[in-house]
């Protein structure tokens, strides 16, 4: 069901009803509804009949508001997290080592989807993984050895670390949005509303995150202040905008694939991260911080052929199943 045309006594009504159909059929599992407190016993046929017909009556394959919205209460710490780390990190390091670092979150990705029976480790992408572990190596060695007279190797490699944080972050994200979505005992997913989904994010960010900023500004962390001048506020509101447009493309993107095959856009991004660092802040050209980038970005490749080959490999397998 979609919710754009809809005003919100009826957004609120259609939550109201599926909170009160979501506990109905909890009850309904557990043995404990009744007909004095849910109506006529014709009304509990016609539910029982509507859940247990699964994807026939296409409910089940819609997630609704109420779920929508516990989805986002589960995310937003970790959604949170993983922007903080990230932005920070390019504080302390280059654009291009935060971009490369940033990318193995399908290293991590692999290995949770593996716990989680989401995703499959075979000899392919293993030997994708040992080859972006040995260029992300590569990439932090070039950094905290290169002659940076603004940055110590000490900060640099605290970037470093933040880049690689918000990696994990993100591949645990992406791998627990997967695994809220699927079917039990299946391989295919129910219909998430992204748009309801990133809604509710931002709303709960906004409305339960903001007491940080106090504890930041108090404990002189980060002080809290308005933008001093128009260019910071129109870095800040490009900022905003390119983080949504990226954010929702990304989790767009999961929704239609699989958490791997995402990661290879993300590696794209590596060579125009590094021609930015050369042209914008002119960087010294880095023979083996270009080796590392490529060692990367074949790691990247193989990890997502195969896991190409995978996905088109189950999607046959369902279209016959049915």
């Amino acid at each position: 069901m979609k919710y754009n045309n809809i005003s919100a006594s009826e957004f609120v009504r259609q939550l109201k009803a599926e909170y009160g159909e979501k506990k109905m059929k909890l009850d309904m599992e557990d043995g404990t509804v009744s007909n004095i407190d849910y109506g006529s016993n014709d009304n509990l046929t016609n539910l029982d009949t509507d859940y247990s017909s699964g994807s026939e009556s296409g409910r089940d394959d819609d997630i609704g508001i109420y779920e929508s919205v516990k989805l986002s209460l589960q995310f937003i710490m970790l959604w949170f997290s993983a922007n903080l780390v990230t932005n920070s990190s390019l504080s302390y390091t280059s654009v291009a080592s935060q971009t490369i670092l940033s990318s193995t979150s399908s290293f991590f990705t692999l290995i949770i989807g593996f716990l989680y029976s989401i995703e499959k480790i075979n000899q392919n992408k293993i030997v994708g993984i040992l080859l972006s572990f040995t260029g992300v190596l590569i990439i932090t060695k070039i950094d905290t050895s290169s002659s940076n007279p603004s940055d110590s190797n000490a900060v640099i490699l605290a970037g470093n670390l933040l880049a690689l944080l918000g990696a994990l972050i993100y591949g645990l994200y992406t791998i627990l949005l997967k695994f809220k979505i699927m079917i039990k005992n299946s391989t295919r997913e129910r219909n998430l509303d992204t748009h309801l989904f990133f809604g509710f994010v931002g709303i709960f960010n906004t409305l339960l995150l903001w007491p940080i900023l106090i504890l930041l500004h108090f404990t002189d962390i980060e002080k809290f202040e308005l933008p001093s001048n128009n260019r910071t506020i129109s870095l800040l509101l490009a900022n905003a905008l390119i983080t949504f447009i990226s954010d929702f493309c990304w989790c767009k993107a999961v929704l239609l694939t699989s958490p791997l095959t995402v990661t290879v856009g993300l590696s794209m991004t590596i060579p125009l991260a590094m021609v930015g660092d050369w042209v914008l802040k002119g960087f010294s050209v880095n023979w083996w911080y270009l080796f590392g980038a490529f060692i990367v970005t074949v790691g990247f490749l193989i990890i997502n052929k195969d896991e190409k080959e995978d996905f088109v490999s189950n999607r046959e397998t369902h279209d016959e199943s049915q």
